[in-house]
């Protein structure tokens, strides 16, 4: 026999004490005492009805090991104690690392438009464009005033001019009768500018003065006179005013017995309002 036969009777035991606590016949406690170096072995599930019931203990309390055995827990095994104050809040930690950015929002609404800026500087001018087409032509303006105009009246002796005699000129004659020569004036104005050219000198001496007419008449202040032995020309700078129509001669007057074999030509303009 071995040394745990003992124990196993005295587990045995127990296990018909136990089942016959639940009955209610007994009242009388039961104690198991192993011999020394032995102890209690209950192959089985325990149960003991009676100790939800029983008063609360706070002091011996019993642990089971994994292998089953019973024995007092470790001293700082028991209630839990009521919960103390809260601590001072610590010193605050490092700050973490920055997370990774999240997702773009939504577009919010547009704003109001805001004040319009000042006016900024001229830009530089741009180049010039091409010429555009020509535009219609305006209508006609107003006749204006009827301006100034000139003619030029010129005859000539077409003979030689006499020595001894007056003689009259027209525009390709020469007479002893200013009649006879006498021309009409296309248009009215003002007689000026008397030229006259004769085709050689007076001679030393001598002279031939030429003097405008008109209508018969002689004009003292258009006369002219040519003479010595230089002089081929002569200017008259008096004017005087005819109508359309009027006729005119230049009279030729020897003085002293110019040379003779002379021809003649004249000039005058007429200068219309």
């Amino acid at each position: 026999m071995t040394p745990r036969s003992p124990l196993r009777r005295l587990a045995i035991a127990a296990g018909v004490i136990f089942a016959a606590t639940t009955a209610p016949a007994f009242a009388a406690d039961v104690t198991i005492t192993p011999p020394a170096g032995g102890g209690v072995v209950i192959n089985g599930p325990v149960s003991m009805p009676g100790v939800p019931g029983s008063a609360v203990q706070s002091d011996k309390v019993v642990c089971a090991a994994n292998g089953g055995a019973l024995g007092p827990c470790p001293a700082n095994y028991g209630a839990t104690g009521a919960t103390g104050a809260t601590g001072a809040t610590g010193p605050a930690g490092a700050t973490g690392a920055t997370g990774a950015t999240g997702p773009a929002g939504a577009t919010g609404g547009t704003g109001p438009v805001g004040p319009m800026g000042p006016a900024g500087p001229i830009g530089p001018a741009g180049v010039q464009g091409p010429v555009g087409a020509q535009g219609p032509a305006g209508p006609t303006g107003p006749t204006g005033a009827t301006g100034a105009g000139q003619a030029v009246f010129f005859g000539h002796s077409a003979w030689d001019i006499p020595t001894l005699l007056t003689r009259y000129i027209g525009v390709g004659s020469i007479d002893d009768s200013e009649a006879k020569v006498a021309v009409p004036l296309p248009i009215g104005g003002t007689i000026g500018g008397l030229r006259v050219f004769q085709s050689g000198t007076a001679g030393s001496g001598n002279s031939w003065t030429y003097t405008l007419f008109v209508n018969g008449s002689a004009v003292g202040a258009v006369s002219c006179s040519i003479s010595g032995n230089a002089a081929t020309t002569c200017i008259s700078a008096g004017t005087v005013a005819v109508s359309a129509g009027d006729r005119v001669a230049l009279r030729v007057a020897p003085s002293s017995l110019p040379s003779t074999g002379r021809a003649a030509g004249w000039s005058f303009t007429i200068t219309s309002p």
